[in-house]
């Protein structure tokens, strides 16, 4: 028996938690493979053995340091199975085909099948799946619908050795224009008042590079689970601003003041925003000293993520 983990070939968000789950799986003393469900060109089936295998149209560019990884060929029936919700119609594949441990992770909540939830085929096998949230905002509006589960997180990369100096600070706000669209005319009224930077088609350290630079970054996306970035942005001092939607509104998933996470209104009233960011830069060091705890929060995720993946992955299915 082994673990299948079904996987996007891309860069984002989604993708880097699946592959920490399967490299905690394979420390962990267990077997994981991955599937990169968008190269599959064709299955065959073999009943005699119940094994499914899989051919791909081409090899993966994934490749993330320290996240090795093992392409899945074969599986088979008594194999634990793991769908990110974005491959919901891969779980009802699943189900239909007879693979009994089916878990349902829910990396996000609205990238999900929401609007399939109360439909009586997803009612009924994905109620007969096991449910792990990557973070509070998912789990309780899963909860609505009837479908309860674990907190199976993720964690944020980071140095040691970079995490508690100071830096420079010569960009007031970086941003995601990606997670900005119809923010263009916010932009650039900021821009008159602030040095802006975006961080677009960029390697990771060179994210990196810029939240260490920057003194505050904003989030204007919609925050459908616990993202990546704010979190890296509180490590390197750089102060996150969040819409108050998803995620942000759970302090187990963003453990920042309520200042930090504005309404849509602050937003679009270009004084409003200007006064708030001002505000905010004055009283720089206070904003600090309260992140504290969250950034220690971040820095210890790695370890509460290998205890989530052991005690609600890993036991359940040892015999």
């Amino acid at each position: 028996m082994k673990y299948i983990i079904f996987c996007p070939d891309s860069y984002t968000g989604g993708p880097f938690a699946l592959l920490q789950l399967n490299n905690a799986i394979n420390s962990l003393g267990e077997t994981s493979e991955i599937v990169f469900a968008n190269l599959v060109s064709g299955e065959t089936y073999n009943p005699d053995n119940q094994t499914l295998e899989i051919k791909y149209k081409s090899m993966p560019n994934l490749n993330i340091d320290g996240l090795p990884y093992n392409l899945c060929h074969k599986y088979n029936k008594n194999d634990i199975t793991i769908v990110p919700e974005i491959f919901h119609e891969i779980i009802i594949k699943l189900a239909k085909a007879g693979f009994k441990n089916r878990i349902f992770w829910w990396l996000s909540w609205d990238n999900g099948p929401i609007s399939y939830l109360n439909k009586f085929e997803y009612e009924y096998h994905l109620k007969n799946s096991t449910h792990i949230f990557q973070s509070r905002y998912a789990q309780k509006e899963a909860e609505r619908f009837g479908y309860e589960g674990s907190i199976v997180s993720d964690y944020t990369f980071f140095d040691k050795t970079k995490i508690n100096r100071k830096y420079e600070k010569t960009i007031d706000i970086c941003y995601f224009p990606r997670k900005a669209v119809g923010t263009e005319k916010i932009i650039n009224q900021l821009k008159t008042k602030f040095i802006v930077k975006e961080i677009d088609g960029l390697m990771h350290n060179q994210v990196i590079q810029i939240l260490m630079k920057s003194n505050f970054f904003i989030d204007f996306g919609p925050l459908p689970g616990k993202d990546r970035i704010p979190r890296e942005a509180v490590l390197y001092d750089c102060i996150p601003i969040l819409r108050n939607i998803g995620a942000a509104r759970y302090l187990e998933d963003f453990n920042i003041s309520k200042y930090l996470k504005l309404d849509l209104n602050t937003f679009t009233n270009p004084q409003v925003l200007y006064e708030m960011l001002s505000k905010l830069d004055n009283n720089r060091e206070l904003i600090l000293r309260e992140l504290i705890n969250f950034k220690n929060i971040i820095i210890n995720e790695h370890k509460v993520f290998d205890l989530q993946v052991k005690e609600r992955l890993i036991k359940p299915y040892r015999k």
